[in-house]
């Protein structure tokens, strides 16, 4: 996990196989996401899909004065995706 700028940069079970060397980001978009727990429940919200990186960080930067996401600046989440990919592969996880 990377931490910086309270952004906290992590790279799902399900995106570990999309991480890919920063000099072909023209083939990855960086979804923001935002997370927060309480009482046991996880609530989460997609908030942008961004070319780069650094603009998901900004729109991080952005969206901690909000109401709601001010009181969890946190819960940012920033994963790297490869564009058409599938990512799950696996089915929901039932047995057959």
């Amino acid at each position: 996990m990377q931490r910086g700028l309270g952004v906290n940069l992590v790279r799902s079970k399900n995106t570990e196989i999309a991480h890919l060397n920063r000099n072909i980001s023209h083939n990855s978009v960086y979804i923001l996401f935002h997370v927060r727990e309480q009482a046991g429940n996880e609530d989460s919200k997609l908030c942008g899909v961004f070319s780069t990186e650094m603009k998901a960080m900004d729109a991080s930067q952005q969206l901690q004065v909000v109401p709601g996401f001010r009181d969890f600046p946190n819960g940012f989440i920033i994963d790297e995706y490869l564009v058409d990919k599938v990512f799950w592969t696996e089915g929901f996880g039932f047995e057959d």
